[in-house]
């Protein structure tokens, strides 16, 4: 045991978000009390070897033959955007693990893996959660005349009808919502347009409204909602 060189990997985990450009997910992997002094006993390491992968490492794999068990970790988030992105998952029959919900402070989930009959490669995959997107029109000068089209500049995405809101401090305020919920992502390849309609045509306002960020919520619908504030 004086050198790691002579251990070999009993399995590895590796945990991917499909919200991040890279695939890679900002969480932390914390073995649970029971689960450290199980990897004592038997003379187990366990160590973090890239972005999100960590391996177990062993001398021997005989005592997996032997015993029967449940390996714990936390799940601890290192990013606060985590919880506005990340959707609960939902257990497959096909799965090597489990995802129980943890009711600790600061913990997401626990993952626990039975090995018994463990294998070499476990991938824990998150999925992202999908949203209605809410822009804000804020005109910075009364117009009671001011007439608005927001528009994707591809037309991937659909718009409801632009009302008008009142808004604190301000007065009036425009309101648009995407028709369906989207993937939110690191990334966003939409483009966004804002015209003002005039008497003679249109007059471009804005070529790329910034997209609502994840923890961006909406004041009215916050649940199922995020929400862009826009000044013109």
């Amino acid at each position: 045991m004086n050198s790691i060189e002579k251990y070999d990997i009993w399995f590895s985990i590796r945990v991917v978000h499909e919200y991040y450009d890279n695939g890679n997910c900002p969480v932390a992997l914390t073995p649970s009390r029971e689960t450290i002094s199980f990897f004592k006993r038997n003379g187990i390491i366990c160590k973090m070897t890239g972005n999100n992968k960590w391996v177990l490492l062993t001398q021997s794999k005989d005592f997996a033959l032997e015993t029967a068990g449940i390996l714990s970790f936390e799940m601890i988030p290192q990013d606060n955007i985590f919880y506005y992105i990340t959707e609960l998952p939902q257990k497959k029959d096909n799965d090597d693990y489990i995802l129980e919900k943890s009711l600790a402070v600061g913990k997401w989930m626990n993952v626990l893996i039975p090995f018994d009959n463990v294998k070499e490669e476990i991938d824990i995959g998150l999925r992202t959660k999908f949203k209605y997107w809410e822009f804000v029109i804020i005109p910075r000068y009364a117009d009671d005349n001011v007439i608005l089209r927001i528009e994707e500049k591809r037309n991937r995405i659909t718009f409801g009808d632009m009302e008008e809101i009142g808004f604190p401090s301000v007065g009036k305020a425009f309101r648009v919502s995407t028709v369906e919920k989207n993937k939110i992502k690191e990334t966003q390849e939409h483009v966004v347009r804002l015209y003002e309609i005039r008497s003679n045509g249109e007059r471009l306002l804005s070529g790329n409204i910034p997209l609502p960020r994840p923890d961006e919520v909406s004041m009215t619908q916050p649940e199922d909602t995020v929400t862009t504030y826009f000044y013109i």
